[in-house]
């Protein structure tokens, strides 16, 4: 028959002490841990009252604007809005293509007051027509 190996008692005890102060010593870390975790929780603990009171707050204020306009209407009102904006950008283009089409006219106007201008003074007026003329000058 096969003889089971012996064990010394003394070792046995060894090992089982050597197990039992690595458990011992793993369940103090997790503890230490855990406590850690605690204080680190209760420290956040009046950031995250303050964080919740204003998001509140906020609530209420957006809750109170959206009454305040009229609830479902606020959509409706901000299409008008938009509508609005729109027209006046389309007026705004018409009244600039107004202003550089009369732009336009002005300058051929001018362009042409100055060739008139300058096809009258180019050539000089005989003596005779500025005979007596400068003595009898209107009066406005």
């Amino acid at each position: 028959a096969p003889t089971q190996p012996v064990i010394d008692p003394g070792f046995a005890e060894q090992i089982q002490r050597h197990l039992d102060m690595r458990v011992a010593a793993q369940l103090d870390k997790f503890q230490n841990d855990l406590e850690e975790l605690r204080g680190r929780m209760a420290a956040q603990e009046p950031q995250l009252q303050w964080l919740r009171g204003s998001l509140q707050t906020r609530e209420e204020s957006l809750r109170a604007a959206v009454e305040k306009m009229g609830g479902l209407e606020v959509g409706n009102r901000l299409e008008g809005l938009r509508q609005s904006v729109q027209e006046l950008l389309h007026q705004r283009l018409e009244q600039d293509e107004k202003l550089s089409l009369f732009e336009r006219r002005l300058e051929r106007q001018e362009e042409a007051q100055e060739e008139i201008k300058d096809a009258f003074c180019s050539k000089p007026l005989p003596e005779a027509a500025w005979s007596g003329r400068l003595e009898k000058v209107p009066e406005f």
